[in-house]
């Protein structure tokens, strides 16, 4: 087995407090990733779901995990996340920790993934994980920004 840990931040022009609240909202949450649905339960042991649909394969993905820390617009812990795929293999389990941290007008979001597994199939899969939470980031960073602009 192979323990892997991956790190990446953005820098976003807003607040920690509507950043984490971009997470834990389930309205804010959907609109920002595009997502079908997302059940959020703000509490240790609490529920963290999401389901979106993609157009480009046409398939409907879901990920489900605990919520084992936060630290209201600091941090957000989500361990024992596990991605689901119509016909595919599910990734999992993956831990997930988001940071929020106020530098002047922006907000630095940190964000790593924490899992253990083995082959070139794991590896792979762990990797599409990341890189849609990183695409998933700049997505939150267009979609806050942009309304940043509007309202000045």
């Amino acid at each position: 087995m192979k323990k892997k840990l991956l790190h990446k931040s953005v820098t976003i022009n807003s607040t920690p407090k509507l950043l984490f609240q971009s997470f834990i909202d389930p309205n804010r949450l959907t609109a920002w990733l595009h997502a079908h649905s997302a059940v959020v339960a703000l509490c240790i042991d609490g529920p963290y779901s999401i389901g979106w649909h993609t157009e480009s394969d046409g398939d409907f993905y879901s990920c489900c995990g605990k919520i084992k820390d936060f630290d209201l617009n600091k941090m957000l812990k989500i361990a024992g996340m596990n991605y689901f795929f119509a016909n595919k293999k599910t990734i999992g389990p993956i831990d997930f920790t988001l940071t929020f941290e106020k530098k002047k007008s922006e907000t630095n979001i940190s964000f790593k993934l924490y899992g253990t597994g083995s082959g070139a199939t794991w590896e792979k899969n762990f990797n599409a994980v990341f890189n849609s939470w990183e695409e998933s980031l700049y997505l939150l960073k267009k979609y806050i920004e942009k309304d940043t602009l509007k309202s000045k």
